[in-house]
């Protein structure tokens, strides 16, 4: 590949997550504009935090869902649980936040060979309901390749990087 057809990565998601004491889901219902339980899907209390979204389960795991930098999804926390002690909570959160997991799309620009990539170590399944593959890459990091693209998550953008370039040996060649 030349430098003008490398891929583009493009960060979709950064999900950062604590454990957080001393909350009354019915306060927060009640005084945190809107906050909303959702029992089904999965059982957790939704608070947006400017354009994210704060997941708090009933166990006290928090997340922070739709960053886009680390950075913003880190500090989401801080603002949820001083948001908590405003409204009267005494809320404390431990252990320190850290980014659990991050999404990215790979627009390779080119066409992934998907029938090579199938015979490789990394591949686990065919997805059924649309063209793509499934892959496991080590240190959790998870592929979804489609004809042209990937969508990638892992802990770290560094994590990435090992699937990103084993993946780009197989552009086909037209």
């Amino acid at each position: 590949m030349t430098q003008k057809n490398k891929p583009v990565i493009t960060i979709t998601n950064i999900v950062a997550n604590s454990m957080i004491s001393g909350f009354d889901v019915d306060i927060i219902l009640k005084k945190i504009p809107g906050a909303k339980y959702r029992p089904n899907g999965f059982p957790a209390t939704v608070i947006p935090i400017k354009q994210m979204r704060i997941n708090l389960y009933d166990s006290g795991k928090i997340t922070s869902t739709k960053s886009l930098t680390e950075e913003n999804a880190i500090e989401s926390l801080y603002i949820f649980v001083k948001k908590l002690k405003d409204i009267g909570m005494n809320c404390k959160m431990e252990p320190k936040p850290q980014i659990s997991m991050i999404a990215a799309i790979v627009d390779y620009k080119m066409t992934i060979d998907l029938d090579a990539l199938r015979g490789t170590k990394n591949y686990t399944k065919d997805i059924r309901s649309f063209p793509a593959i499934q892959m496991s890459f080590p240190n959790g990091v998870a592929v979804k390749a489609y004809e042209k693209k990937l969508v990638i998550t892992a802990k770290s953008i560094n994590a990435m990087i090992p699937a990103i370039k084993t993946i780009k040996k197989y552009i086909a060649v037209v």
